[in-house]
């Protein structure tokens, strides 16, 4: 496993390490700035940090490609699957702010059959197109709010 990266990093010449989110044993998620932009493109990186083999690696990339292709709302896709010498993978999203679905649905219960749906949906689309995902628990499913350049959100 690489070490962990640090606010003020550069990952790719492209992005600055504003905070980190989280990390497990595969990947680490950060927020970054990026700096080829003329104005600030607040993103959120997920860095593989895990060793592993080039063709796993090629795969992981056809992977999110393929994930990309798909086009799903209901998804929080990356919107650029990137490499260099020092980091194999880097999946680049759109900010976000996420909220665990148990969290929501006690405060906002009348959501829930919209959300199941757009679950299901969602594994559908995946399953049609034979891809692999992990368990489905509802500690699993969060509701992600995009932040715009203005600062505002909007909720999916």
């Amino acid at each position: 496993m690489q070490t962990q990266i640090q606010v003020g990093a550069s990952i790719l010449n492209k992005y600055k390490v504003t905070k980190t989110l989280e990390q497990d044993s595969v990947y680490q998620w950060v927020e970054a700035l990026d700096i080829t932009k003329d104005k600030e493109n607040q993103i959120v990186l997920q860095i593989l940090q895990a060793q592993v083999s080039p063709g796993e690696v090629t795969a992981l990339k056809d992977y999110f490609e393929k994930l990309i292709d798909t086009n799903k709302k209901q998804l929080r896709l990356p919107i650029l699957v990137e490499s260099d010498a020092s980091h194999p993978l880097v999946l680049v999203y759109s900010c976000w702010k996420v909220d665990p679905l148990a969290n929501v649905l006690q405060r906002e219960s009348s959501q829930v059959g919209k959300w199941w749906h757009q679950a299901s949906e969602t594994l559908h689309a995946i399953h049609k197109l034979d891809l692999i995902h992990g368990r489905v628990i509802l500690d699993g499913l969060q509701r992600v709010s995009t932040i715009h350049r203005s600062g505002s959100e909007s909720k999916r």
